[in-house]
């Protein structure tokens, strides 16, 4: 089936996914589709997602909660670790800054939050980007997906994004750019 005119198809990405270690429970942002961060887990995650569809595509596991990553059903400082891979390029400036003020809350001090997402500019010449993956698991299974949004007059990168996270409160302790992908590390000041 041929791409619309609309769509701007990215080059094709072979990604490895950070692994997730531990057992403590992690927030999994948008945890939706193919429910990535539910699949690297070894210990509890809830994955809120505010698609419920998008919760019953992502395989079993997780704990899955219908909600606005806006207004989190959970109390103030519930999980020392968050993730959100791919799901920041789906939301307005605001609502990422709204996210981000709210995961803030939830995390517990010194808790960390790891994105991975899609790099932007907005002079693409179509209306929709879509970036093909090869997602590499870390137990060597290999995920054929993409994700693709609206993008028009849009950009996201990974330091617009660390200085929407510096302003909700965060600590930036890594950024790392890979061809159209980002990862971006940060952290709740612990307590003095």
């Amino acid at each position: 089936m041929p791409i619309p005119e609309n769509v701007h198809t990215l080059p094709a990405v072979t990604y490895e996914p950070v692994p997730e270690q531990g057992l403590s429970p992690v927030l999994d942002i948008g945890g939706g589709g193919e429910g990535v961060v539910g699949l690297l887990c070894e210990g509890v995650c809830v994955s809120v997602d505010r698609d419920a569809s998008e919760l019953a595509e992502a395989p079993e596991g997780p704990l899955k909660i219908v909600s606005d990553a806006t207004t989190l059903p959970f109390l103030d400082g519930s999980f020392p670790r968050a993730r959100a891979f791919f799901s920041f390029m789906y939301m307005e400036e605001t609502t990422k800054a709204a996210v981000l003020d709210e995961v803030f809350r939830v995390l517990t001090p010194g808790a960390s939050l790891l994105i991975e997402d899609l790099r932007v500019d907005d002079d693409y010449p179509a209306e929709i980007v879509l970036q093909p993956l090869t997602l590499v698991m870390p137990d060597g299974v290999r995920l054929e997906t993409g994700y693709g949004c609206r993008w028009e007059g849009k950009y996201q990168d990974a330091l617009s994004l660390a200085m929407t996270a510096e302003r909700a409160g965060f600590y930036v302790l890594a950024s790392q750019d890979m061809d159209a992908l980002f990862r971006l590390q940060l952290e709740k000041p612990g307590v003095e």
